[in-house]
């Protein structure tokens, strides 16, 4: 069966690119997003553990590769879901531009400082191999700046001052620097993405049809080589570049089947329905206080105490000795599944009618703030599927939390008639 659910699951990737790609506006919704991301970053592995049958059972493998296909084919069925008929008053504010110039350039400046701290301070992990500490910290705000250069990109465009186009320009230093000094991958496709949807939002430019599909072909040949990108920016030597051989990266690494995130997810799945524990939802709640409860300020006994006992799968004993390779990272393939079973699926579903709901609102109703949403809430989407939906729905409290008191700030006070009256 293993074949079967692996050609299902790459032509559910396509499904979805191809959805996009009959209307190109829809490049910008979520279906595309996640099939494009799905077949970037999980088809080859999936078909390196289909090749190799490096897992220790064909179930283990079987398993994986459906879950693929569910997650892949529920992003894509999300296209179909209702969208809310009256406008939604919450994101119907009228704000002031002047302050979101202010919030814009905050944020950018935030992210810039950030990450300038954040790369001079040491890098711990803990226990379960995550990254941890003062680092970890920073690093969250360095992801401020982008949401400020969706809203200075927005008011260019809206009315281009020389302050504004120097106020965006400041913002993109950031993103960039990060792009150039340590390839970040998740910090290039939230750049293009960035720009791409504020220009889509008050411009309505699409980009061609073969620009996009080269996009996709380039992110399928370039994740394999970000790990020898950083390795050449951090010597200095670029001329190194030069030897990158994309393809041959690609090949090697579907023969290989070393370092998979795709062959991990497949035995913590595999170790928890041979156990029995699932999270039921408990991951999520632990993530968000991972992330949002410093321990450095409240302490680590107590952090430790808001966190619920979840599922610990002693993957060396149960696999003959397999060892995490610490840059390894979960998939929401995986990490929905140790909740709900091959129900976790649904969690892309559920994403997928949010994002419905903001795209609505931002294009029918016109809704600045539903658009700033959008714009910070898509990188989200597509670390949902490389970095876990967990660390996605963590993501998307952080920016809603700031984003949400950047809104009370720049809104615009209305006088109400009695107070009017009052006053006259």
């Amino acid at each position: 069966m293993s074949d079967i659910y692996l050609a299902l699951f790459i032509v559910a990737c396509i499904a979805c690119v191809s959805w996009g790609l009959d209307r190109m506006s829809r490049v910008y919704q979520y279906p595309f997003f996640m099939g494009g991301i799905f077949a970037a970053f999980l088809v080859p592995q999936a078909l390196s553990l289909y090749l190799t049958k490096k897992l220790p059972s064909e179930t283990a493998l079987e398993r994986v590769l459906l879950m693929s296909f569910l997650c892949a084919t529920a992003s894509f069925l999300s296209a179909w879901l209702p969208a809310p008929k009256k406008p939604i008053r919450l994101l119907q504010q009228s704000l002031s531009d002047k302050k979101l110039f202010q919030i814009g350039l905050i944020l950018a400046a935030a992210g810039l400082i950030f990450s300038r701290w954040a790369s001079g301070t040491e890098a711990t992990v803990n226990n379960r191999g995550q990254l941890t500490g003062l680092r970890t910290i920073l690093s969250t705000f360095t992801y401020l700046s982008l949401p400020g250069l969706s809203i200075l990109l927005s008011l260019c465009l809206k009315c281009p001052t020389m302050s504004r186009l120097v106020a965006t320009l400041f913002a993109a230093l950031g993103p960039l620097q990060r792009v150039v000094f340590y390839g970040r991958r998740e910090v290039i496709a939230s750049l293009l993405l960035t720009v791409a949807l504020t220009l889509f939002f008050h411009r309505g430019w699409k980009p061609p049809r073969s620009l996009v599909v080269g996009g996709v072909v380039f992110a399928l040949l370039a994740i394999p080589l970000a790990g020898e990108y950083r390795r050449i920016s951090s010597s200095g030597d670029w001329s190194q570049l030069w030897n990158l051989d994309p393809v041959g990266t690609l090949q090697a690494d579907i023969s290989n089947a070393k370092d998979l995130e795709l062959e991990w997810a497949a035995l913590q799945m595999d170790a928890a329905v041979k156990t029995g524990q699932y999270g039921y939802g408990v991951g999520y709640w632990n993530e968000l206080v991972f992330r949002f409860i410093p321990g450095q300020l409240v302490g680590r006994d107590f952090k430790s105490s808001l966190m619920i006992e979840t599922q610990s799968f002693n993957l060396k004993k149960l696999y003959d000795g397999f060892v995490v390779n610490p840059g390894l990272v979960p998939t929401g393939v995986c990490d929905s599944f140790l909740e709900f079973d091959y129900f976790g699926c649904l969690v892309f579903l559920a994403l997928g009618y949010l994002y419905k709901v903001l795209w609505t609102s931002a294009t029918r109703d016109n809704s600045f703030v539903a658009q700033l949403l959008y714009v910070s809430f898509i990188p989200s989407a597509l670390k949902g599927v490389t970095h876990g939906t967990r660390t996605c729905l963590a993501d998307m409290t952080f920016y809603l939390i700031f984003l949400g008191i950047a809104v009370l700030y720049a809104r615009k006070r209305v006088r109400t008639s009695q107070s009017i009256a009052t006053t006259s």
